[in-house]
């Protein structure tokens, strides 16, 4: 049990240490968040900038919102829920990507060969918009799926022989 304690105290002493580097580093730069805030007239924290503490500093938003209400600013916290939600969606798709290629779905990929086919055949380029739209679903077991995975490719007219381009045909 002696052993114990004295490697709890140890763990301890650790985690002051780390979660002491943390509140520095977020102090750091709350103060040149302030000093930009303040020199440009302004009176309110970006909710960017305070999600850039939480995210990457690990600075928690209540202590954000305490070190701006004394700096007399205030935080804009529904930036900062907006950057959060954003940073979990990013979060989501990239775990979607993984699932993906786990099961074997590669995204479709025009190599120069294929593009200067399609540029060949008269395809005139377009915009550099999403040309498909890709998702995943959940397989219906009872009518014996696996996973299925639908793509839309969009084409400037009828896509037979693009596809017939892509596969070979």
């Amino acid at each position: 049990i002696t052993e114990a304690v004295s490697r709890v105290q140890e763990v301890l002493r650790g985690e002051e240490a780390a979660f002491d580097q943390t509140v520095e580093r977020g102090m750091q730069f709350f103060a040149e968040i302030r000093a930009e805030v303040v020199s440009s007239g302004g009176s309110v924290i970006p909710g960017q900038r305070a999600f850039f503490l939480y995210d990457t500093q690990g600075f928690p938003l209540d202590l954000t919102q305490q070190m701006a209400e004394e700096a007399g600013l205030t935080v804009d916290v529904e930036g900062f829920e907006k950057a959060m939600e954003d940073q979990k969606e990013r979060s989501r798709e990239a775990m979607r990507d993984q699932q993906a290629m786990k099961a074997g779905v590669r995204p479709l990929e025009l190599v120069a060969e294929q593009t200067a086919w399609l540029q060949q055949q008269g395809v005139a380029p377009t915009e550099d918009g999403a040309k498909y739209a890709f998702k995943t679903g959940r397989p219906d077991r009872s009518k014996g799926d696996n996973w299925r995975c639908i793509c839309t490719l969009t084409t400037p007219g009828p896509c037979e022989a693009v596809v017939r381009a892509i596969y070979g045909e």
